[in-house]
């Protein structure tokens, strides 16, 4: 079977902390962020910037005059995607052929589907799937499982990776960009490409690129 790479958007090749770093969240403290956003998700609802900061609003999070103002920092921030990526996020990308990445990503599809756009992330990927709810990642690659082996799964959640680890034939990648990397993560795309390259071996690769 063919490999295949699945790599998550949030937090692997968008940069999405900067778009939080405004003053209007940072004077919520780290778990009454997280609390909100698990609140949100508990009505079926993926993050997008109206529905979100509205329903912030009514939770008292944040003021009329706030939710206003971040509505149209993060409606800004879909139109300058491209600025949101990381540094080594392309270049990952263009390491391996197109028929062999995938783009897999939690979040609501019209917002998500912008953003990968505006930062022409799509052209360097054969397949994008983005999924709703917990089990979402783990539906789709137990269907991509039929297809495809190994398939790597990068991606910065520890509980999606977790999720992963019980479909057969996939290779969970955990990213974690905050620390240097240990036996378990790593600490940029750098070192997961070459964990793919070493473990597939370039004759693979190139032959998949031909």
């Amino acid at each position: 079977m063919m490999p295949l790479i699945c790599v998550d958007c949030d937090g692997v090749l968008f940069n999405t902390r900067l778009l939080f770093r405004v003053p209007a969240l940072e004077r919520i403290d780290r778990p009454a962020r997280h609390a909100l956003f698990a609140e949100f998700r508990d009505t079926g609802q993926e993050f997008m910037p109206r529905p979100f900061f509205e329903f912030a609003l009514a939770k008292s999070y944040i003021n009329a005059e706030e939710k206003d103002e971040l509505i149209r920092h993060f409606c800004a921030a879909t139109e300058n995607a491209d600025q949101l990526l990381f540094e080594d996020a392309l270049p990952f990308l263009k390491q391996f052929p197109k028929s062999m990445l995938a783009l897999l990503t939690r979040a609501d599809p019209e917002w998500q589907l912008a953003n990968i756009r505006t930062a022409k992330v799509a052209r360097h990927v054969g397949q994008t799937f983005i999924v709703q709810g917990d089990l979402g990642k783990q539906d789709v690659l137990t269907g991509l499982a039929f297809r495809f082996r190994p398939i790597f799964f990068i991606d910065d959640s520890p509980e999606e990776i977790e999720r992963a680890r019980s479909v057969p034939g996939v290779v969970p990648l955990h990213l974690d960009r905050s620390r240097a990397s240990t036996d378990e993560s790593y600490p940029d795309l750098i070192s997961v490409a070459e964990y793919i390259r070493q473990t597939l071996g370039s004759d693979v690769i190139g032959a998949k690129a031909a």
